[in-house]
């Protein structure tokens, strides 16, 4: 961007109104003794009466009010983590049930116990592990077709399997029967532990 004499110009009005209004505010006589800021010295501080410091009386019905809308925006945030947690391929199970109870929690007018729980689920949230998915990746050749990569060797071994691949790629693969060149898909592992069941 280009400097130009319009934008000094611009700079200049707005410093010169901030001067101003330093200027003003030092001059303003104090409320209190009826002199400005530069006529107090330090024994009328030290000799005016201090005033007992009172605490303005708080509704219960406004400490009710605030505390529904923490508990209220905890919930939000811990949704938000929740979700941020799901993008990182988190395992988010654990604080999702906690983030379930604080809302049953809100619900029911328990709005300190929401609160507690909604930041526990944001903390679980924060130190979710990273889920494990045990299987391997395989991009398709020309010619294959899900039955075909099921039957190899080094995955199931049995082509009537290839619903678990379609299962775990459902995003990718949205018929069964048209897969395309080069398309990466997630093979995942049988529950014997293994790719292959022989």
């Amino acid at each position: 961007m280009r400097l130009t004499r319009l934008h000094l110009i611009l700079i200049l009005i707005v410093l010169g109104a901030i001067g101003l209004f330093i200027a003003q505010n030092k001059k303003r006589p104090s409320p209190d003794t009826g002199k400005s800021p530069e006529d107090i010295t330090i024994t009328e501080i030290q000799d005016s009466p201090q005033k007992p410091s009172q605490s303005p009386i708080i509704p219960a019905q406004t400490v009710t009010e605030n505390k529904e809308k923490t508990a209220r925006e905890a919930i939000a945030v811990g949704g938000e983590y929740r979700l941020i947690a799901r993008k990182s391929q988190k395992d988010v199970s654990k604080g999702q049930g906690t983030l379930k109870e604080a809302k049953n929690e809100y619900e029911s007018g328990n709005y300190e116990t929401a609160i507690l729980l909604a930041r526990q689920a944001i903390e679980e949230f924060k130190s979710a592990p990273k889920e494990s998915k045990s299987g391997v990746y395989y991009r398709v050749k020309k010619h294959d077709c899900l039955w075909k990569i099921a039957a190899m060797n080094r995955h199931y071994g049995k082509g009537w399997l290839w619903p678990r691949i379609w299962e775990a790629n459902k995003k990718k693969i949205k018929i069964p029967q048209l897969i395309y060149p080069r398309q990466k898909f997630f093979i995942p592992k049988t529950p014997q532990g293994s790719t292959n069941t022989d």
